[in-house]
């Protein structure tokens, strides 16, 4: 697809923006639902670059997948390994597994991605007007893994009614250590050298349940969906910065400095939607719905062990109803 471009870490975007959401058969899901997808199950995929009233109005678009009505029975999988050993080690896992049994296709996907880059520095500075110059090497490095589950199951109670129910878990740790060495010249000789080191350690996981319900009908395209979301947010990324100088050659302690950080990042929501949309002769459709949505977001920062209490704290409460008719006609459309 033109638009749409897939990076090693499956990191999608949509005409350069990954401000977008993924809809398979109008269900919203993750980029980590298509893992179970297999280029037989897809019948075609909509692209909308301008979303009606029915989507979030800060998205810049949304990928529609629709799926062959065929169902498939029994058990289906599929795993995939990619690895890139030389200079920056990636790795990527991805796997699904779903089981059809009667009206119900029980389904779970996984992935795994782990990335290891090394970090080297060096610099050199003159301070003409100080008769100085400074000098800073060193060597680090960035490990990076990150996994998703996603199950759920999605059951047909007839050939007008279904429920889908979604779960998913994504969880993050980076580890970064970037160590380095600076000697301090006066008038071109060596006289004091810094030892630094810098450390971060990041885990965050996030958690999301959907149940979603669609009903159609007699007419064309007329239909009725429901879906209810919560999502909840956990990231936790602690620093650490030392510097101690020593005379050049040195391993005496002239003076030391050190810092802790602690970042404590919160955010929960839970979201409504209502849709229905109905047909209006053959080229017009006539779209209504209703969205609520509540989220809290906390922020903490805590500096030597000693906590601020709080710094950030908010919470939305949202109610939303649109409307809209989209008509197309032989050479030109409108919404």
């Amino acid at each position: 697809i033109p638009q749409v471009n897939v990076d090693f870490q499956n990191n999608i975007t949509l005409n350069g923006s990954s401000n977008f959401i993924i809809q398979v058969d109008g269900r919203l899901r993750d980029r980590e639902f298509l893992a179970r997808l297999l280029p037989s199950d897809i019948q075609s995929i909509e692209i909308i670059s301008n979303p009606s009233g029915k989507y979030e109005g800060n998205i810049d678009g949304v990928i529609n997948i629709i799926l062959r009505k065929e169902a498939r029975y029994g058990m289906n999988g599929n795993i995939a390994l990619s690895l890139k050993p030389f200079h920056k080690v990636t790795s990527a896992t991805q796997g699904s597994i779903d089981y059809s049994v009667g009206k119900a296709t029980f389904y779970v996907t996984g992935t795994y991605i782990t990335q290891a880059l090394n970090i080297n520095t060096k610099s050199e500075n003159l301070f003409t007007a100080l008769d100085s110059t400074t000098g800073t090497f060193g060597e680090g490095g960035i490990k990076v893994s990150m996994g998703t589950v996603n199950g759920g199951v999605d059951y047909y109670m007839n050939d007008r009614n279904n429920l889908s129910f979604n779960v998913s878990y994504k969880p993050l740790h980076q580890n970064i250590d970037m160590p380095g060495t600076t000697t301090l010249f006066k008038s071109l000789n060596p006289l004091n050298t810094l030892s630094s080191a810098t450390t971060s350690r990041t885990q965050s996981d996030e958690t999301a349940f959907s149940l979603f319900y669609k009903r159609t009908f007699k007419k064309p395209i007329e239909e009725f969906t429901a879906e209810v979301s919560y999502y909840i947010f956990n990231s936790n990324a602690g620093n650490y910065f030392s510097n101690t100088r020593h005379p050049y050659n040195s391993d005496v302690i002239l003076d030391t400095y050190s810092r802790t950080e602690d970042d404590i990042n919160k955010r929960n929501y839970l979201s409504t939607k209502l849709d229905y949309v109905y047909p209006v002769g053959l080229n017009a459709k006539i779209e209504a719905g209703y969205h609520f949505y509540y989220q809290e977001m906390a922020y903490d920062f805590i500096i030597n062990n000693l906590a601020e209490s709080n710094l950030f704290e908010y919470s939305e409460l949202r109610n939303s109803a649109y409307g809209g008719i989209t008509m197309n006609m032989k050479k030109f459309g409108f919404q």
